[in-house]
Order: structure tokens, then sequence, then C-alpha cells
């Protein structure tokens, strides 16, 4: 594989993923997707220090979602662990605030089709770990985990530039339960972590309860908000948080409804 920065990888990086098992990423060096990598169950992806997954210009995509993210079933045993993940969302291609189908973040109701800037995402997994990985300048959420049993996300730094708004760090759509969050570190342009039983439109993969989660050392400089636990209509409840450091513009911690579906009361 040739090393300059114009060099698709994508294909090659796939055909590796395909074969599940354990894939080593080994060479240091940049790697260039222009489209997203699908990773399957039974997998664990491993990257070397100096690994750095970079989304090729306007590339317009997720740099990494699980096979059944938008189709019928249910994924199970993922583990990804090192590299830097960059969004590059300065030459991606997507607009933030461009309100049509091709460009669009926040305009429309989710639809696994359009795009809409969360760089790292699954949807529908059980026994999903992703850990000393370093996320980079998003155009939205560094990390969407949706409808998933038994997570962990740990010792993940967060690198943004905050030319983007509503970059959260690590999300979580309900339903969700037994979960374990820890050692989040850097800054995001919105919260550090986000528990979130509903969602706005743009974002609401799946809605469901949130259950049975431990959040334990966030730290952030000059953060938006460390820990944010929204319910609307479906509960939210079992969560135990310890360890947030730092200084927020917003809060360490909150708790609060997130009433986006009218009517329907925090929980």
């Amino acid at each position: 594989m040739t090393t300059d920065t114009f060099h698709d990888d994508t294909s090659i990086i796939q055909s590796q993923l395909d074969q599940r098992g354990l894939v080593f990423i080994t060479e240091a060096r940049t790697y260039l997707i222009s489209r997203t990598l699908i990773i399957r169950s039974h997998t664990r992806l491993i990257s070397a220090t100096g690994v750095i997954f970079r989304a090729a210009p306007n590339s317009r995509c997720a740099l990494i979602e699980n096979e059944h993210f938008a189709t019928a079933g249910r994924d199970e045993d993922i583990h990804i662990e090192g590299g830097v993940w960059d969004g590059n969302c300065d030459e991606m291609g997507l607009d933030a605030f461009e309100e049509t189908a091709d460009y669009n973040r926040l305009g429309f109701p989710y639809d696994p089709a359009v795009f809409k800037g969360k760089l790292i995402r699954f949807a529908h997994i059980d026994n999903i770990s992703l850990e000393k990985m370093t996320v980079k300048d998003p155009v939205s959420y560094g990390i969407q985990i949706a409808d998933t049993r038994h997570f962990i996300t740990r010792d993940i730094i967060f690198d943004y530039n905050h030319h983007f708004g509503t970059t959260d760090g690590v999300h979580i759509n309900g339903p969700a339960e037994f979960g374990l969050i820890e050692n989040i570190m850097g800054t995001t342009n919105d919260d550090m972590v986000s528990l979130t039983t509903v969602d706005e439109a743009h974002a609401e993969v799946t809605r469901g309860p949130i259950q049975n989660v431990e959040i334990r050392n966030i730290s952030a400089t000059d953060g938006y908000s460390g820990v944010r636990l929204l319910s609307c209509g479906e509960p939210l409840l079992h969560v135990r948080v310890s360890g947030v450091y730092g200084s927020y513009r917003h809060n360490a911690v909150r708790v609060s409804q997130h009433n986006v579906h009218k009517g329907e009361p925090g929980r």
C-alpha cells in the first residue's frame, strides 16, 4: 500500500474486516476512508500506535458501523481498540447547516441512507467495546451507540476542533442496558457523555429505556457538559456517575427531561 494522502485504503481494510476474527492494523500511517467500513459479529479490530483512519475529502459517510446498523437483525461480540479516528470535518463535504437531503445534518428525521455527521455509529448490537481510541473532528457525535446490551466505551480521547455544534462525545440511545463508560477525556462541543431515551429527529436511531449504566472518570477543560441524562416517555434508571473533573460551560452533570416528543413526560 502506498503512503500518500491521496490513496484510498477503504477496500483493503474492508477486505480484512470481512475475514472476521482478529484484525490487526500494524503499519503506522494515515488510511483514507471514502465509504463506511462495515464490521461484523465476532470481530476484533486492533490498531497499532500511529494508525490514523481519516475520512477522505467529500466522503460524507461514517467511518465505521456494524453490519446490521441499518438492516434487520442484530450483531454481537465486536471489539475496536486503538487508532485515531479522524472525521476530517472541514473536508468531508457535509455542511452542518445546509437543509438539503444530500448535505443535511439536522433538518430531517433519522434515515440510515442519509449521513448526519455521526462519525462512529452502532445499533442493534450486543457485547460491544470501544477502547483506547482518539476520536477527532466529527461533524456531529463522535460515537453513537443505539439499541445495545452489554457495552463498554473506555479510555477514549476526544480531540475536536469545534467548527460544528452539537458534537457529543459518547452518545447512547435507548434501549440500552448494562454499560460501562469510563476514562473519557478531551473537550467536545456538546456533552462528553449523553444517555438519551428519546432524541431529536436527526439522531433518533432508536428509542427506549436506558438502565444499569456506570459512568466514571470524565474529564474536560472548558467543556460544554460532562454527563447529561435525558429522558422523555421512556424511563432512565439505575445510572451511577462518579468522578467528573475539569471545567464546564453548562453543567458537570445534568439530569433533565428531553421533551422532543410533545406531551411525553420525563421519567
